[in-house]
C-alpha cells in the first residue's frame, strides 16, 4: 500500500515497460495512490519475445545483488522462477569461467546464481506487477512529449499517441513522472525543445556484436557445468562466449566479438566462430546440443552516459532512470542489476523527501544514481579500453592504475580460492571494489609475481 507518511502523492506515471520501468512502477506504488506504466510495445501472454526488447533473445544475466533487489519487491520471485525451469548455479562451483587471464579454479561458494532468459524474469515481473491494485499498464501508446506549467519549470505528465490509431494526441497527468524507455529515451530532445541545455552525453564504443542461438540440452550432457563464460583474450583473441542453462530444457549460446570481428549468423560461420574461442568448453558443448532456434544478431552494444546529474537547471516532476540515463556493453552483465538498484535508490530517496515533485527532489535523485553508476561505468569501459579501436574518451592515469591492480587481483583469483570469492562478491555487486584492497588479497597480489609471470 501507499506509503504517504511524508506528504500525499496521488499519481505517478512511467514511460517503459521493461525491467527498469517495471522495477519503478513496483517502488511507485508503494508511495502513490495511483501509477500508471506506458510502453508502445505490446506485451506477450507468456514468457516470449517481444520487438521492444530486441537483446532479449541474447543471453543475460541477473547478478546476485540484483536478484536481492528483485526478490525484495516481488518476494518469492525466486521460488517462481526455479519452479518455471530457472537453473540455480553455485557461481563457484557449477560455474564455468575463464576469465582474461585463465579459468577461475572451482570451489563451493555458496553463492547461488538463477540462469533463465530474459523472457522469463520480464515476464513473471509484469504480472506480478499488474497484479497491484493501485498499478495500470497500458499498452501500444507513444510518449510524444511532456506536459508543463509555471514556464516549463515544472513537468505534470506528457502527451500520447495510439499506435497504429487516430493521428490526435491525448494527454496523462502525474505528479511525477519516470523516464524508464532505455537507449531510445525522447528526454533530452523533449527538455531541449523547452529551453533546457543538453546533458554531456559520454559514449565508449568497443565495436563488440552478438550472435546466439538456443539449443535443446542434451538428455546426458558430457559438459556438466550449468554455464560457461569464456572472455576475450586482449589483444590477441576478440572471441568470447557463453552458455547458460534456461527453461524449457533448453541452452542459451551467445557468441561476441569485439574491437569490429562480429560473429557470423550462418551456420558454418557460427560454429567456426566458437571452435578459435580461447578455452574448447563451449564449442564442445554446441557440437552435442541440437540447434532449435535461427541464429540471432545484435550490434547496439555501447556504453552511454547522459549525465544529467550535471544540468545546473531541472524541471520539477520528473526523473530519468536505467538506459535511458546510462547503458552498458552487456558483455558485462550489468544492466538489469543497475536497473534493480536504480529502482532501489528511488524507494530510498521517496522515504526521505516530502515533495517528489519538486525540482530539488529530481536533482538529488540523478546525482545520487550518478554516484552509484560511477562503479560499473568503470568497469564496463575499463576492459573495453583493452581494445585500441575502442572509441571514447580514455581513462585518466588513477583508473589505470586501479585496471592494472584489478589485473593483478584477477590473476590471484585464478589461483586462490579467497581472491576468487572476493572478486566475485564485488562483480555480483555484493561488495564494493575496495574489498579487493584488503591486505589479505592486496599483498599476495602485489607480490606473486613468479605465478603471475607463467600466465
Amino acid at each position: 500500500m501507499p506509503d504517504h507518511s511524508n506528504n500525499h502523492r496521488d499519481r505517478a506515471l512511467v514511460i517503459g515497460g521493461s525491467l527498469s520501468g517495471l522495477l519503478a512502477a513496483r517502488v511507485l506504488s508503494s508511495h502513490f495512490d495511483n501509477v500508471t506504466l506506458i510502453d508502445r510495445d505490446s506485451f506477450p501472454s507468456g514468457a516470449e519475445f517481444r520487438s521492444g526488447v530486441p537483446q532479449s533473445r541474447h543471453l543475460h544475466v541477473l547478478l546476485i545483488k540484483g536478484m536481492e533487489v528483485f526478490e525484495r519487491y516481488f518476494p518469492g520471485l525466486s521460488e517462481e522462477l526455479i519452479a518455471h525451469e530457472a537453473t540455480p548455479a553455485d557461481i563457484g562451483d557449477e560455474f564455468f569461467y575463464d576469465s582474461v587471464f585463465g579459468p577461475l579454479a572451482p570451489f563451493p561458494s555458496g553463492l547461488k546464481l538463477l540462469l533463465c532468459s530474459r523472457n522469463l524474469i520480464e515476464w513473471s515481473v509484469r504480472e506480478r506487477l499488474k497484479a497491484l491494485n493501485n498499478v495500470r499498464v497500458i499498452s501500444q501508446v507513444d510518449a510524444t512529449g511532456f506536459l508543463t506549467r509555471d514556464d516549463h519549470r515544472q513537468i505534470y505528465g506528457v502527451q500520447l499517441r495510439t499506435r497504429g490509431g487516430a493521428s490526435e494526441t491525448e494527454t496523462l497527468t502525474a505528479d511525477l513522472v519516470v523516464d524508464a524507455s532505455g537507449r531510445v529515451s525522447k528526454t533530452t530532445d523533449w527538455l531541449s525543445a523547452l529551453g533546457y541545455p543538453k546533458p554531456e552525453i559520454k559514449v565508449v564504443n568497443s565495436h563488440l556484436g552478438y550472435s546466439t542461438r538456443w539449443y535443446k540440452r542434451p538428455k546426458n550432457p558430457k559438459t556438466q557445468w550449468k554455464g560457461i563464460l569464456i572472455n576475450v583474450k586482449p589483444p590477441h583473441n576478440p572471441r568470447g562466449g557463453g552458455l547458460f542453462s534456461a527453461e524449457g530444457g533448453l541452452w542459451i549460446i551467445t557468441l561476441a566479438g569485439i574491437a569490429g570481428l562480429y560473429p557470423p549468423t550462418d551456420d558454418e560461420g557460427f560454429m567456426d566462430f566458437a571452435r578459435q574461442l580461447s578455452h574448447p568448453a563451449l564449442y564442445e558443448a554446441i557440437c552435442e546440443a541440437e540447434p532449435v532456434t535461427q541464429i540471432y544478431g545484435y550490434r547496439r552494444t555501447e556504453n552511454q552516459w547522459r549525465h544529467y546529474e550535471r544540468l545546473t537547471r531541472w524541471p520539477g516532476g520528473l526523473l530519468v532512470i536505467g538506459d535511458a540515463v546510462c547503458c552498458f556493453n552487456p558483455v558485462y552483465g550489468q544492466g538489469m542489476t543497475s536497473a534493480a538498484m536504480g529502482a532501489s535508490l528511488l524507494d530510498d530517496q521517496l522515504r526521505t523527501i516530502k515533495d517528489a515533485s519538486s525540482s530539488e527532489f529530481g536533482k538529488g535523485f540523478q546525482s545520487q544514481l550518478a554516484k552509484f553508476l560511477e562503479t560499473p561505468w568503470l568497469i564496463a569501459t575499463g576492459e573495453d579500453f583493452r581494445w585500441e579501436n575502442t572509441e571514447g574518451d580514455r581513462p585518466g592515469r588513477a583508473a589505470r592504475v586501479v585496471q592494472g591492480y584489478m589485473d593483478r587481483v584477477v590473476r590471484l583469483a585464478t589461483l586462490d580460492a579467497h581472491a576468487q570469492r572476493s572478486f566475485l562478491e564485488v562483480v555480483h555487486l555484493l561488495k564494493p571494489p575496495m574489498s579487493l584492497f584488503h591486505p589479505r588479497i592486496l599483498i599476495p597480489a602485489l607480490t606473486r609475481r613468479i605465478e603471475q609471470e607463467a600466465f
